[in-house]
């Protein structure tokens, strides 16, 4: 592609990665096309060379406890690209240091909690999340910091006003919820916290839909299996792969349900599924459009009290 070893290509590739909380792998692509032609590559970019690409990366960026995941949404299976830290304790709030103050991230720290806890396992309302101990903090703080974490791609508020994990936040903690919260998070087979999916009737093994659609690749629908106890599961509105818009919901823990939890309700615009970046926050080159670098609010923010 460009020679091998980690050179100018990965390094220009990594800056303009840093510069985006998360990128769709249709973007990554046309990114990494755009990249070459400014180094003067002549070369041409293939689709399978993004992979490659990060592949090269990683290896240069692991000692600093980063990665380049390539990770697909819960809901539809679309692809996306991030940067994360890859650590395994409360320090990764710390390195988040330069972007929030200490209220901020002992906010997101709690929302985080309550989103892993709550009885409607993997959502919390945000009535719920304005009612958070956070000590020292107004209400009307606690709502600009929330309107700040979805603004920054951490969480996504439905129509219903459910606040759910959004792709970024499902891949850089992947490995802080799996350490912290390791009796109360699900993993799927394919070792990644899973918050929506197909859930077994049988044992309550959550798998992401595309992982369970890839583990019974081979099956008809009426023959599809739990990739953990191997129970059919005869609810198709679970593993459907047919095309239809069907709405999907957090799974329920058989646990105790909390006051104020509720089931988020499917966006009405038609392309944004409940896990992952609005529309208008996509890079606009995934519609041929120029790429605009410039972050993206999710939603205005709503003003302080006193600056009202």
């Amino acid at each position: 592609m460009a020679g091998s070893g980690y050179n100018d290509l990965h390094r220009m590739y990594l800056q303009a990665l840093m510069s985006r909380a998360i990128i769709s792998r249709t973007s990554a692509i046309r990114l990494l096309k755009e990249v070459s032609l400014l180094l003067g590559y002549r070369t041409p970019i293939k689709d399978d060379d993004v992979t490659e690409t990060i592949a090269e990366i990683n290896r240069k960026i692991s000692e600093f406890g980063q990665e380049i995941k390539e990770i697909r949404a819960e809901k539809d299976g679309q692809q996306f690209v991030v940067l994360v830290n890859v650590v395994d304790n409360s320090s990764i709030f710390e390195k988040l240091n330069h972007t929030y103050t200490l209220k901020e991230r002992e906010m997101f720290r709690l929302l985080l909690e309550a989103v892993v806890m709550a009885g409607t396992y993997g959502s919390v309302s945000t009535m719920d999340a304005l009612h958070l101990n956070v000590p020292n903090m107004k209400a009307g703080d606690i709502q600009d910091t929330i309107d700040k974490l979805i603004s920054d791609q951490w969480f996504i508020e439905t129509d219903s006003g459910i606040l759910v994990p959004a792709p970024r936040l499902i891949a850089e903690f992947d490995t802080y919820l799996k350490h912290n919260f390791h009796d109360h998070v699900t993993v799927c087979l394919c070792n990644n916290v899973v918050f929506y999916g197909v859930q077994c009737p049988q044992c309550d093994a959550i798998s992401h839909t595309h992982c369970f659609l890839t583990f019974n690749k081979r099956q008809q629908p009426h023959e599809r299996k739990c990739p953990s106890c191997k129970t059919i599961i005869h609810n198709e509105a679970n593993g459907n792969d047919s095309g239809e818009d069907e709405e999907e919901t957090p799974r329920q823990r058989k646990r105790h349900s909390s006051q104020g939890a509720g089931r988020p309700r499917k966006s009405k615009t038609p392309d944004t599924p409940l896990n992952t970046p609005a529309v208008h926050v996509r890079e606009a080159a995934d519609a041929g459009e120029p790429m605009d670098t410039t972050p993206v609010p999710t939603r205005p923010r709503r003003k302080r009290r006193n600056d009202q």
